[in-house]
């Protein structure tokens, strides 16, 4: 046989505490809403000569429009409403409406209001006066500057942002010139209208106070002067009965408007339609059985490897293995896991909900800082665990001789360090380097998900659960504590702790910073917590479908004692037919297949397709957005395989962690075996045929490297693959064979 890979380096305690708490974090799928988003639709028919448009807008509030059907034939649909220009223009007064919208019978009517002169909420109460049925407020250069007509300086600092363009200017004489506010007007269009940079093509001065005089020929920072959707603060002095839709129209669409609306054009208005399922719905469910499953399988690879191994060692002793092949030695080194018990189940719902209400208080405080610790630990402990399940089997399977030939360096902690050990660093370095630089990203949540990924294996390698005991005790208490923290929460803090956390509260969202006495200006990304799977969402919102690391590492920690038990009491699934292990002591033919690890990948996929849908029909309590995915996970994971072992017969050696005892004695003697150690195999091993003609397995010691297999291989050993066990003839079912091969 070959030789095993070199055993990959101990994870340190550090980094297992760290895994255990910010996998507990834990999250749910929910969307994570933008701060505004074009949800209004108003559409134009075409005229006589002039084609038809659509804008979009979006909505300030929540009132719905009146209902009408279109009646003028032209297929559109919404609300129709005649277009009206309000009088003044900024509609900070009462609005003169034409005589003829006022009278008895004439049709509703929307009032384009200009942005500027007063606040939102008293344009909206002027509308509602003018007896307007809709306002929409369409945004203007002129709104962007304290005064256009004398000073450069803008309203809101941070309205401009220079990242995305930056010239250099000379002020055309001073302020309130009449050439300085053409130039101001104009939005510097002769530098932002050939930038493809800036989208909107429109500029404005930054870093100019209205007290700053500006001369003729002085130099000027003129940046880029972004047109994107806004959500209108209307204040809180009218109640819903009282308004009215209010929407907000961008700048680059209301030249077309007012044009529409002096044409005496109708248009007709409504909500813009949301997809009934957004297919990322069915996405991250499909990301969440595939992470548990797949990150359950990496986890169990020690398991997997000695079921293969007894099941081949008592196949070729039956005469059945195939010539040329035997079964090849695994990583038996002590790993540094974590054998769960009941306290240590109480203990982690502690840790965890104090993390979790200690990071719901800071983020409430506005120390936004805690994400970024969250995410460099995060990073820290993905650097081993995509060294473990990716880098450094993905060097050693395309250059397996540098595990041989390209010894660097060997120490008593870590033992031989060779170039490949420093490649798969390098690389998992690198990989986590790019994510945390690029995390604001576009594609960065294709990175987060494989380290998610990676660290859900670490994890549930490292934490393991030794009964079903204990399985339910920690279900359990994570059930309400997940409960707690989604649903209940908000009647003690206001808000829901979960909810909060998991999107990062306020730091979740873009904001600005203004220093320098208002001159400088700082856009500030939003930040996300790490410890998410998360997939983009195809609606028109954007945002991301989310499900957190603990609703995928909790479920996962009894799916992988699932198939830990399957293989330890019934061998490997791939055995050939006919050969398995009866972990009943009842004899009889049992299937080699993994049935608990099926049942209960099953009963997750049903469960946290529950959970998205309840998400998606927005079954809520104390109206939080969202769903405790382990409220679903929980039961329909462990009940399925109480049921399953109990029908079977095997709940309660399940229960006490009995089989799994004597299977893990059996791996052990028969991975640490040295030339004169023969393979103990797990209980019984049954043949179809009732004749298995074994009576001896020579052992299959994998020794901690793959220079002593070829010694006992050499020797007549069995040690990494050896000479075929001498068959001898027996009667009825093979006897349990002691360390000798007896």
């Amino acid at each position: 046989g070959t030789a095993a890979p070199r055993a990959q380096a101990r994870m340190p305690r550090q980094q297992l505490l760290a895994a255990a708490v910010f996998a507990f974090i834990g999250g749910l799928p929910r969307a994570d809403a933008q701060p505004a988003v074009a949800d209004f639709v108003l559409q134009v028919p075409a005229g006589p000569t002039e084609p038809g448009f659509e804008v979009l807008a979006s909505r300030a509030n929540a009132v719905p429009l009146p209902h009408a059907d279109s009646s003028s034939g032209n297929g559109l649909s919404g609300t129709e409403l005649q277009l009206v220009v309000a009088d003044p223009a900024d509609g900070c007064r009462d609005v003169q409406i034409p005589a003829g919208m006022i009278v008895p019978g004439a049709p509703p009517f929307a009032l384009l209001v200009a942005r500027g002169g007063c606040n939102f909420g008293d344009k909206v109460a002027a509308a509602i006066r003018a007896g307007a049925t809709l306002v929409a407020v369409y945004n203007t250069l002129g709104a962007a500057y304290v005064n256009v007509s004398s000073s450069y300086a803008l309203t809101d600092p941070c309205s401009v942002d220079c990242g995305q363009a930056t010239f250099q200017v000379h002020a055309a004489g001073d302020m309130a010139s009449p050439v300085a506010t053409a130039q101001r007007l104009g939005a510097f269009s002769q530098l932002c209208g050939g930038a493809d940079t800036c989208a909107s093509g429109e500029c404005a001065v930054a870093g100019v106070l209205d007290s700053d005089v500006v001369s003729s020929g002085d130099a000027l920072k003129v940046c880029c002067l972004p047109d994107e959707p806004m959500v209108m603060n209307l204040g809180e002095q009218y109640t819903m009965e009282d308004m009215i839709p209010a929407v907000y129209v961008r700048r680059s669409d209301a030249d077309s408007l007012l044009a529409a609306a002096a044409r005496g054009s109708r248009v007709h208005a409504s909500e813009r339609a949301r997809m009934a399922v957004d297919p990322s719905v069915l996405c991250i469910w499909a990301l969440g059985v595939f992470a548990v499953v797949t990150a359950t399988w990496l986890a169990t690879a020690k398991e997997r490897a000695h079921a293969a191994l007894h099941a081949a060692a008592s196949h070729k002793a039956a005469g059945w293995a195939e010539p040329g092949r035997t079964p090849a030695a695994s990583d038996s080194n002590e790993e540094d896991t974590l054998d769960l018990t009941a306290g240590h189940a109480l203990a982690f719902v502690v840790v965890a909900s104090i993390s979790l209400v200690a990071m719901f208080v800071l983020l409430q405080l506005g120390m936004f800082w805690v994400i970024r610790v969250i995410q460099i630990f995060f990073c820290l402990g993905c650097i081993t665990a995509i060294f473990q399940f990716g880098s450094f089997p993905a060097v050693h399977a395309l250059q397996p001789r540098l595990f041989t030939h390209a010894q660097i360096m060997h120490t008593e902690s870590c033992g031989t360090i060779t170039a490949a050990d420093l490649i798969a660093v390098a690389l998992a370095v690198g990989l986590v380097t790019w994510y945390y630089v690029c995390r604001h990203a576009s594609y960065a949540w294709v990175l987060q998900d494989l380290m998610a990924l990676a660290m859900c294996a670490l994890f549930l390698k490292t934490v393991r659960l030794p009964s079903v005991r204990v399985a339910a005790v920690l279900l359990c208490v994570f059930f309400v504590y997940d409960v707690f923290m989604v649903f209940i929460s908000p009647l003690i803090f206001k808000k829901s702790v979960m909810v909060e956390v998991a999107t990062a509260g306020a730091a979740g969202n873009a904001r600005t910073s203004v220093s320098d006495g208002g001159r400088t200006c700082v856009h500030i990304e939003g930040e996300r917590m790490p410890v998410l799977f998360m997939l983009p969402r195809f609606d028109f919102g954007g945002g991301y479908s989310m499900l957190g690391l603990g609703d995928v590492v909790m479920p996962g920690l009894l799916v992988c004692f699932a198939l830990r038990y399957d293989l330890l009491t019934r061998g490997a699934p791939r055995a050939p037919c006919g050969m398995c292990i009866d972990s009943t002591g009842r004899g009889g033919v049992q299937s080699c297949a993994p049935w608990y690890f099926a049942v209960v990948s099953v009963g997750y996929a049903v469960g946290l397709m529950l959970a998205l849908l309840a998400n998606l029909f927005g079954l809520t309590f104390n109206g939080v957005r969202g769903q405790p995915a382990l409220l679903y996970l929980v039961p329909c994971t462990l009940l399925p395989v109480i049921g399953a072992a109990f029908r079977r017969g095997e709940l309660a050696r399940m229960w006490s962690g009995e089989a799994l005892d004597e299977g893990g004695d059996h791996v052990e003697e028969g991975g640490a075996g040295s030339a004169a150690e023969g393979t103990r195999l797990p209980e019984r091993w049954v043949d179809a045929s009732e004749t298995p003609p074994s009576a001896s397995v020579a052992g299959a010691g994998n020794g901690r490297g793959g220079a002593a297999g070829e010694a006992r291989a050499r020797s007549g050993g069995a040690g990494g693959g050896g000479t075929a066990p001498t068959p001898s003839t027996l009667s009825g079912r093979a006897p349990l064979l002691d360390s000798s091969g007896h």
